[in-house]
């Protein structure tokens, strides 16, 4: 007897999944999945329909093959095809900036919304390169575009580590995003270099020493001289 049974078919990328039943037609000799979504069987046969050269048949698009296992593979295939469609990437910079100053609002006290744990004036900027990658009308951010986000064998599953949900914790939910520039990018080069200067310049200025910080001071000096 025929092999038959139920298989899981997966999106390579996003991990969608839908489990079908495979059965054997002894009359056509063919395994086919007999539950494959309906709407996917009919892009499926338009598909073919435009891509046969020689134009004359129409293809019914269901999903069949002489083994088992070709069946399974072309499942695969198709749904996978299928939602690569109405896959969209965009790079994008994600970036925060944190702060803690007073605020005439706190009389006075210190605005510890962002660095909380700052005691005093604090700044913090961080930013990354990454992707947005929209699987039909989930958003997902990844260090690396689509084709690098997928594992070699089933892709990534949805939330996994190379593939996670924009509207969750490691998917930088809070963070503000833009498109990605190579100005853009620049301005965050310049705008962290900037910031590292300053730092080292105040401790360069205030040194080790409270007896150099004090001539310095009587001197007239400031940060900039």
């Amino acid at each position: 007897m025929a092999k038959v049974g139920t298989e899981r078919i997966y999106h390579k990328g996003s991990g969608k999944e839908i489990y079908c039943q495979v059965n054997f037609y002894s009359k056509s000799k063919l395994f086919k999945i007999i539950d494959f979504p309906e709407d996917i069987e009919k892009w499926y046969g338009s598909k073919e329909t435009r891509e046969n050269k020689y134009g004359t048949k129409l293809y019914s698009g269901e999903i069949c093959a002489k083994s088992y296992d070709e069946c399974i593979d072309l499942g695969k295939k198709v749904y996978s095809e299928y939602y690569d469609q109405n896959i969209k990437e965009d790079k994008i910079i994600c970036y925060q900036l944190k702060t803690n100053h007073p605020r005439p609002e706190f009389h006075g006290h210190n605005d510890k919304r962002d660095l909380y744990h700052a005691p005093s004036l604090a700044i913090g900027l961080q930013y990354k390169v990454m992707y947005r990658i929209t699987i039909g009308e989930e958003c997902f951010i990844s260090n690396w575009n689509y084709e690098d986000s997928k594992t070699p064998d089933e892709g990534t599953r949805l939330g996994g580590e190379r593939l996670n949900r924009e509207d969750g914790h490691l998917g930088l939910y809070d963070w503000h995003k833009i498109s990605y520039t190579g100005e853009a990018h620049l301005f965050f080069k310049n705008v962290e270099k900037g910031l590292l200067d300053m730092i080292t310049n105040v401790n360069a200025f205030f040194g080790e020493s409270p007896t150099v910080l004090l001539e310095k001071i009587e001197s007239g000096k400031f940060l900039m001289q």
